[in-house]
Protein backbone atom coordinates (compact mmCIF):
# COMPACT_ATOMS: atom_id res chain seq x y z
CA UNK A 1 0.00 0.00 0.00
CA UNK A 2 1.30 3.37 -1.04
CA UNK A 3 0.34 6.19 0.49
CA UNK A 4 0.63 9.94 -0.56
CA UNK A 5 0.26 12.00 2.35
CA UNK A 6 -0.15 15.89 1.44
CA UNK A 7 1.88 18.22 4.31
CA UNK A 8 1.70 21.02 3.17
CA UNK A 9 -0.10 22.56 5.72
CA UNK A 10 3.36 21.42 8.30
CA UNK A 11 5.78 23.49 5.74
CA UNK A 12 2.80 26.41 5.58
CA UNK A 13 1.17 26.70 8.76
CA UNK A 14 3.74 25.57 11.52
CA UNK A 15 2.26 26.67 14.75
CA UNK A 16 -1.20 26.15 14.36
CA UNK A 17 -3.63 23.27 15.56
CA UNK A 18 -3.72 21.76 11.89
CA UNK A 19 0.15 22.55 11.22
CA UNK A 20 0.99 20.60 14.54
CA UNK A 21 -1.13 18.11 13.72
CA UNK A 22 0.26 17.29 10.09
CA UNK A 23 4.04 17.52 10.94
CA UNK A 24 3.49 15.05 14.00
CA UNK A 25 1.32 12.96 12.12
CA UNK A 26 3.71 12.24 9.55
CA UNK A 27 6.43 11.78 12.00
CA UNK A 28 4.23 9.06 13.61
CA UNK A 29 3.37 7.72 10.66
CA UNK A 30 7.20 7.26 9.49
CA UNK A 31 7.58 5.30 12.68
CA UNK A 32 5.27 2.56 11.81
CA UNK A 33 7.53 1.02 9.29
CA UNK A 34 4.23 -1.62 8.44
CA UNK A 35 5.06 -4.31 6.28
CA UNK A 36 2.77 -2.99 3.70
CA UNK A 37 3.02 0.80 4.18
CA UNK A 38 5.15 3.20 1.74
CA UNK A 39 4.73 6.48 2.44
CA UNK A 40 5.78 9.67 0.67
CA UNK A 41 4.17 13.14 1.27
CA UNK A 42 4.19 16.48 -0.93
CA UNK A 43 6.92 18.66 -0.49
CA UNK A 44 6.43 22.92 -0.20
CA UNK A 45 4.64 25.06 -2.97
CA UNK A 46 6.05 23.08 -6.52
CA UNK A 47 4.14 19.70 -4.85
CA UNK A 48 7.07 17.81 -5.69
CA UNK A 49 6.84 14.29 -4.47
CA UNK A 50 9.62 12.84 -2.14
CA UNK A 51 10.92 9.62 -3.44
CA UNK A 52 9.38 7.03 -2.20
CA UNK A 53 12.63 5.09 -0.22
CA UNK A 54 12.81 8.33 1.64
CA UNK A 55 11.46 8.53 5.33
CA UNK A 56 10.82 12.07 7.19
CA UNK A 57 12.31 11.84 10.59
CA UNK A 58 11.02 15.66 10.48
CA UNK A 59 9.13 17.69 7.86
CA UNK A 60 10.56 21.08 6.94
CA UNK A 61 8.91 23.54 8.71
CA UNK A 62 8.84 27.29 7.72
CA UNK A 63 9.45 29.59 10.60
CA UNK A 64 5.83 31.12 10.90
CA UNK A 65 2.89 30.63 8.78
CA UNK A 66 2.43 32.37 5.78
CA UNK A 67 -0.77 34.93 6.29
CA UNK A 68 -1.50 33.66 2.00
CA UNK A 69 -1.69 30.27 3.61
CA UNK A 70 -5.30 29.55 2.57
CA UNK A 71 -5.07 31.06 -0.75
CA UNK A 72 -2.21 28.70 -1.87
CA UNK A 73 -3.74 25.31 -0.06
CA UNK A 74 -6.53 25.77 -1.99
CA UNK A 75 -4.42 24.96 -5.10
CA UNK A 76 -5.03 21.66 -6.04
CA UNK A 77 -2.09 18.71 -5.10
CA UNK A 78 -1.01 17.71 -8.97
CA UNK A 79 -2.93 14.45 -10.66
CA UNK A 80 -1.59 11.02 -9.13
CA UNK A 81 -2.31 8.91 -12.20
CA UNK A 82 -2.11 4.97 -10.36
CA UNK A 83 0.99 6.06 -8.73
CA UNK A 84 -0.37 5.50 -5.25
CA UNK A 85 -3.10 3.59 -3.52
CA UNK A 86 -4.46 6.09 -1.20
CA UNK A 87 -4.43 10.16 -0.44
CA UNK A 88 -4.48 11.51 2.56
CA UNK A 89 -5.16 15.37 2.92
CA UNK A 90 -4.90 16.20 6.35
CA UNK A 91 -5.98 20.07 6.30
CA UNK A 92 -9.63 19.82 6.07
CA UNK A 93 -9.93 18.28 2.46
CA UNK A 94 -8.70 21.19 1.12
CA UNK A 95 -6.90 21.61 -2.11
CA UNK A 96 -8.03 17.81 -3.32
CA UNK A 97 -7.27 17.21 -6.94
CA UNK A 98 -9.39 17.40 -9.85
CA UNK A 99 -9.87 13.48 -10.81
CA UNK A 100 -10.24 10.82 -8.40
CA UNK A 101 -7.62 8.28 -9.14
CA UNK A 102 -6.91 6.75 -6.07
CA UNK A 103 -8.87 6.18 -2.32
CA UNK A 104 -9.24 9.42 -0.49
CA UNK A 105 -8.81 10.31 3.53
CA UNK A 106 -9.50 13.75 4.35
CA UNK A 107 -8.92 15.11 8.21
CA UNK A 108 -11.49 17.24 8.93
CA UNK A 109 -10.34 18.92 12.34
CA UNK A 110 -13.98 20.65 13.00
CA UNK A 111 -16.70 22.43 11.41
CA UNK A 112 -16.56 25.98 13.06
CA UNK A 113 -17.49 27.90 9.47
CA UNK A 114 -20.98 25.87 9.73
CA UNK A 115 -21.75 25.35 13.28
CA UNK A 116 -20.60 29.33 14.17
CA UNK A 117 -21.19 31.57 11.25
CA UNK A 118 -18.62 34.44 10.77
CA UNK A 119 -16.54 33.35 13.54
CA UNK A 120 -13.49 32.11 10.45
CA UNK A 121 -11.52 34.49 8.78
CA UNK A 122 -13.41 35.46 5.30
CA UNK A 123 -11.39 33.67 2.62
CA UNK A 124 -10.81 30.48 4.85
CA UNK A 125 -14.50 30.60 5.27
CA UNK A 126 -15.23 30.74 1.90
CA UNK A 127 -13.00 27.78 0.72
CA UNK A 128 -14.16 26.27 3.51
CA UNK A 129 -18.05 26.49 3.31
CA UNK A 130 -17.60 25.73 -1.17
CA UNK A 131 -14.87 22.66 -0.60
CA UNK A 132 -15.56 21.20 2.18
CA UNK A 133 -18.36 18.90 1.65
CA UNK A 134 -18.12 18.25 -1.81
CA UNK A 135 -14.17 16.46 -0.36
CA UNK A 136 -16.04 14.41 2.49
CA UNK A 137 -18.90 13.30 -0.06
CA UNK A 138 -15.94 12.18 -2.24
CA UNK A 139 -13.95 10.79 0.02
CA UNK A 140 -13.65 7.19 0.90
CA UNK A 141 -12.61 7.93 4.58
CA UNK A 142 -13.25 10.49 7.17
CA UNK A 143 -11.01 11.04 9.48
CA UNK A 144 -12.23 13.66 12.32
CA UNK A 145 -9.75 14.28 16.06
CA UNK A 146 -13.13 14.04 18.68
CA UNK A 147 -16.30 12.73 18.72
CA UNK A 148 -17.94 16.10 18.87
CA UNK A 149 -16.49 16.83 15.43
CA UNK A 150 -17.63 13.35 14.39
CA UNK A 151 -21.57 14.77 15.63
CA UNK A 152 -21.08 17.92 13.59
CA UNK A 153 -19.92 15.50 10.61
CA UNK A 154 -23.11 13.76 11.06
CA UNK A 155 -25.12 16.71 11.76
CA UNK A 156 -24.66 19.00 9.41
CA UNK A 157 -22.96 17.21 6.30
CA UNK A 158 -24.69 14.04 6.76
CA UNK A 159 -21.68 12.10 6.70
CA UNK A 160 -22.58 8.15 7.85
CA UNK A 161 -21.28 7.71 10.85
CA UNK A 162 -19.50 4.42 9.19
CA UNK A 163 -17.12 6.34 6.84
CA UNK A 164 -15.93 8.34 9.86
CA UNK A 165 -12.86 7.53 12.03
CA UNK A 166 -11.99 9.48 14.83
CA UNK A 167 -7.91 9.96 15.82
CA UNK A 168 -7.49 12.07 18.96
CA UNK A 169 -4.50 14.54 18.89
CA UNK A 170 -1.66 14.34 21.18
CA UNK A 171 0.52 16.62 23.08
CA UNK A 172 4.36 16.54 22.01
CA UNK A 173 6.76 14.84 24.57
CA UNK A 174 8.32 18.21 24.70
CA UNK A 175 5.11 19.08 27.17
CA UNK A 176 5.93 17.36 30.61
CA UNK A 177 6.57 19.44 34.50
CA UNK A 178 9.48 21.37 34.62
CA UNK A 179 10.96 22.87 37.66
CA UNK A 180 8.91 25.72 38.34
CA UNK A 181 10.95 28.48 39.51
CA UNK A 182 13.66 27.68 36.65
CA UNK A 183 10.68 28.16 34.08
CA UNK A 184 9.93 31.01 35.83
CA UNK A 185 13.06 32.12 35.39
CA UNK A 186 13.90 31.08 31.58
CA UNK A 187 10.52 32.93 31.01
CA UNK A 188 11.78 36.43 32.56
CA UNK A 189 15.27 35.75 30.99
CA UNK A 190 13.29 35.42 27.43
CA UNK A 191 10.19 37.32 28.14
CA UNK A 192 10.77 40.12 30.53
CA UNK A 193 7.80 38.52 32.67
CA UNK A 194 9.01 38.83 36.30
CA UNK A 195 5.74 38.53 37.62
CA UNK A 196 3.33 35.06 38.59
CA UNK A 197 1.42 34.98 35.37
CA UNK A 198 -1.89 33.01 34.12
CA UNK A 199 -1.47 32.08 30.68
CA UNK A 200 -4.14 31.35 27.70
CA UNK A 201 -2.23 30.28 24.67
CA UNK A 202 -3.86 29.99 21.02
CA UNK A 203 -5.18 32.39 18.18
CA UNK A 204 -6.97 35.47 18.41
CA UNK A 205 -10.52 34.84 16.36
CA UNK A 206 -13.37 35.77 18.10
CA UNK A 207 -14.53 32.44 18.71
CA UNK A 208 -11.30 32.21 21.00
CA UNK A 209 -13.80 34.67 23.56
CA UNK A 210 -10.71 36.54 24.44
CA UNK A 211 -12.56 39.83 25.62
CA UNK A 212 -14.49 37.81 28.11
CA UNK A 213 -11.31 36.51 29.41
CA UNK A 214 -9.87 40.06 29.75
CA UNK A 215 -13.15 41.38 32.05
CA UNK A 216 -12.72 37.85 33.95
CA UNK A 217 -9.26 38.63 34.76
CA UNK A 218 -9.70 42.69 35.67
CA UNK A 219 -12.66 41.22 38.46
CA UNK A 220 -9.74 38.77 40.39
CA UNK A 221 -6.80 41.79 39.37
CA UNK A 222 -7.43 43.24 43.21
CA UNK A 223 -7.45 40.24 45.10
CA UNK A 224 -4.00 38.91 42.98
CA UNK A 225 -2.56 41.90 42.87
CA UNK A 226 0.87 40.39 41.99
CA UNK A 227 -0.30 37.99 38.88
CA UNK A 228 -0.36 38.93 35.12
CA UNK A 229 -2.29 37.86 32.51
CA UNK A 230 -0.06 36.39 29.49
CA UNK A 231 -2.36 35.80 25.86
CA UNK A 232 0.08 34.24 23.47
CA UNK A 233 -0.68 33.97 19.73
CA UNK A 234 -0.16 35.49 17.01
CA UNK A 235 -2.34 38.66 16.60
CA UNK A 236 -5.80 38.51 15.04
CA UNK A 237 -9.12 39.73 14.21
CA UNK A 238 -10.05 40.50 18.09
CA UNK A 239 -6.48 41.79 18.86
CA UNK A 240 -7.30 45.53 18.84
CA UNK A 241 -10.68 44.80 20.53
CA UNK A 242 -8.96 42.94 23.42
CA UNK A 243 -5.95 45.29 23.96
CA UNK A 244 -9.07 48.39 23.57
CA UNK A 245 -11.14 46.39 26.43
CA UNK A 246 -7.92 45.94 28.96
CA UNK A 247 -6.91 49.71 28.52
CA UNK A 248 -10.78 50.83 29.34
CA UNK A 249 -10.78 48.32 32.26
CA UNK A 250 -7.28 49.85 33.36
CA UNK A 251 -5.29 46.95 33.55
CA UNK A 252 -3.48 47.00 30.17
CA UNK A 253 -0.15 46.92 32.11
CA UNK A 254 -0.95 43.87 33.84
CA UNK A 255 -1.44 41.74 30.34
CA UNK A 256 0.89 41.40 27.99
CA UNK A 257 1.09 40.01 24.74
CA UNK A 258 4.45 37.98 23.19
CA UNK A 259 3.04 37.56 19.80
CA UNK A 260 3.24 34.14 18.55
CA UNK A 261 5.86 32.29 20.57
CA UNK A 262 8.35 29.63 19.01
CA UNK A 263 7.54 26.18 19.77
CA UNK A 264 10.82 25.81 21.83
CA UNK A 265 9.71 28.34 24.20
CA UNK A 266 6.47 26.83 24.92
CA UNK A 267 7.14 23.99 27.36
CA UNK A 268 8.93 26.67 29.28
CA UNK A 269 6.03 28.98 29.42
CA UNK A 270 3.47 26.24 30.31
CA UNK A 271 5.29 25.46 33.21
CA UNK A 272 5.93 29.34 34.46
CA UNK A 273 2.03 29.62 34.62
CA UNK A 274 -0.10 29.61 37.83
CA UNK A 275 -3.04 28.64 35.66
CA UNK A 276 -4.01 27.79 32.41
CA UNK A 277 -6.92 29.34 31.05
CA UNK A 278 -8.81 28.43 27.74
CA UNK A 279 -11.99 30.24 27.29
CA UNK A 280 -12.97 29.34 23.62
CA UNK A 281 -16.66 28.89 22.10
CA UNK A 282 -15.93 26.06 20.19
CA UNK A 283 -13.20 23.91 19.17
CA UNK A 284 -12.93 20.36 16.89
CA UNK A 285 -10.55 19.14 19.49
CA UNK A 286 -8.23 21.79 21.71
CA UNK A 287 -4.47 20.87 21.63
CA UNK A 288 -3.59 23.66 24.57
CA UNK A 289 -5.59 22.87 27.13
CA UNK A 290 -3.86 18.90 26.14
CA UNK A 291 -0.02 20.77 26.19
CA UNK A 292 -1.46 21.97 29.59
CA UNK A 293 -2.25 19.33 31.53
CA UNK A 294 0.86 17.04 30.14
CA UNK A 295 2.57 20.50 31.76
CA UNK A 296 1.17 19.92 35.09
CA UNK A 297 -0.29 23.32 35.04
CA UNK A 298 -3.45 23.67 36.67
CA UNK A 299 -6.15 24.46 33.76
CA UNK A 300 -9.88 25.70 33.74
CA UNK A 301 -11.17 25.05 30.00
CA UNK A 302 -14.77 26.17 28.28
CA UNK A 303 -17.50 23.62 28.99
CA UNK A 304 -18.01 23.40 25.40
CA UNK A 305 -17.67 21.50 21.66
CA UNK A 306 -15.07 18.99 22.42
CA UNK A 307 -12.84 20.42 25.51
CA UNK A 308 -15.05 18.28 27.98
CA UNK A 309 -14.08 15.46 26.06
CA UNK A 310 -10.25 16.40 25.85
CA UNK A 311 -9.91 17.32 29.74
CA UNK A 312 -11.92 15.08 31.61
CA UNK A 313 -11.79 15.20 35.14
CA UNK A 314 -8.18 16.80 34.84
CA UNK A 315 -9.45 20.21 34.78
CA UNK A 316 -12.19 22.81 35.83
CA UNK A 317 -15.00 23.28 33.29
CA UNK A 318 -17.12 26.72 33.32
CA UNK A 319 -19.55 28.02 30.50
CA UNK A 320 -17.88 30.39 28.19
CA UNK A 321 -20.80 32.47 27.86
CA UNK A 322 -21.25 33.03 32.13
CA UNK A 323 -18.51 35.62 33.42
CA UNK A 324 -18.98 34.41 36.64
CA UNK A 325 -18.51 31.42 36.60
CA UNK A 326 -14.91 32.19 35.11
CA UNK A 327 -14.26 34.29 37.93
CA UNK A 328 -15.12 31.76 40.08
CA UNK A 329 -12.93 29.33 38.95
CA UNK A 330 -9.61 31.73 38.33
CA UNK A 331 -10.31 32.96 42.07
CA UNK A 332 -10.97 29.30 43.30
CA UNK A 333 -7.69 27.62 41.73
CA UNK A 334 -5.73 30.62 42.23
CA UNK A 335 -6.85 30.78 45.77
CA UNK A 336 -6.49 26.42 46.73
CA UNK A 337 -3.33 25.35 46.96
CA UNK A 338 -4.74 21.86 47.68
CA UNK A 339 -6.77 22.19 44.50
CA UNK A 340 -3.59 23.56 42.49
CA UNK A 341 -1.93 20.39 43.44
CA UNK A 342 -5.01 18.33 42.73
CA UNK A 343 -4.97 19.38 39.33
CA UNK A 344 -0.92 19.09 38.80
CA UNK A 345 -1.19 16.06 39.56
CA UNK A 346 -3.89 14.87 37.78
CA UNK A 347 -2.86 16.43 34.47
CA UNK A 348 -0.26 14.55 32.90
CA UNK A 349 -1.92 11.34 33.81
CA UNK A 350 -4.71 12.36 31.45
CA UNK A 351 -2.34 13.91 28.75
CA UNK A 352 -0.79 10.52 28.67
CA UNK A 353 -3.97 8.77 27.57
CA UNK A 354 -3.14 10.45 24.30
CA UNK A 355 -0.17 9.73 21.72
CA UNK A 356 0.41 10.50 17.86
CA UNK A 357 1.51 6.40 17.78
CA UNK A 358 -2.29 5.63 18.74
CA UNK A 359 -3.49 8.77 16.28
CA UNK A 360 -0.84 7.22 13.61
CA UNK A 361 -2.24 3.40 14.49
CA UNK A 362 -5.76 4.37 13.78
CA UNK A 363 -4.70 6.41 10.54
CA UNK A 364 -2.72 3.18 9.28
CA UNK A 365 -6.12 1.42 9.53
CA UNK A 366 -7.91 4.26 7.98
CA UNK A 367 -5.85 3.75 4.99
CA UNK A 368 -6.34 0.13 4.61
CA UNK A 369 -10.22 0.75 4.84
CA UNK A 370 -10.20 3.24 1.92
CA UNK A 371 -7.89 0.88 0.39
CA UNK A 372 -10.03 -2.31 0.57
CA UNK A 373 -7.76 -3.98 3.10
CA UNK A 374 -8.42 -6.01 5.78
CA UNK A 375 -6.47 -5.30 9.29
CA UNK A 376 -3.29 -7.51 7.90
CA UNK A 377 -3.38 -5.32 4.41
CA UNK A 378 -4.65 -8.18 2.41
CA UNK A 379 -7.79 -7.36 0.17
Amino acid sequence: MKICYDARSAQWYAGTGIGTYTGRLLEALARLRAADFRLVWADRCDLRLAGPGEEPSSPPLAPEPLPEFWDLIAVPIQDLGNSFDVLHVPHNGLGLPARKECAWVVTIHDLIPFRLPGSAETCYARYFREQVPAAVARADVVITVSEQSRRDLQDLLQVPDEKIVVTYEAADPSYHPREYRAARRAVSGRYGIDHPYLLYIGGFAFRKNLVRLVRAFAAVADQFPDHLLVIVGRTGRSYPLVRETAQSLGILSRVVFPGQVSAADLPTLYCGADLFVYPSLYEGFGLPPLEALASGVPTIVSRSSSLPEVVGEAALLFDPLDQEELIDCMGRVLADRDLQARLRRGGPARAAGFSWDQTAAGTLAAYRTAAGLDATGRR
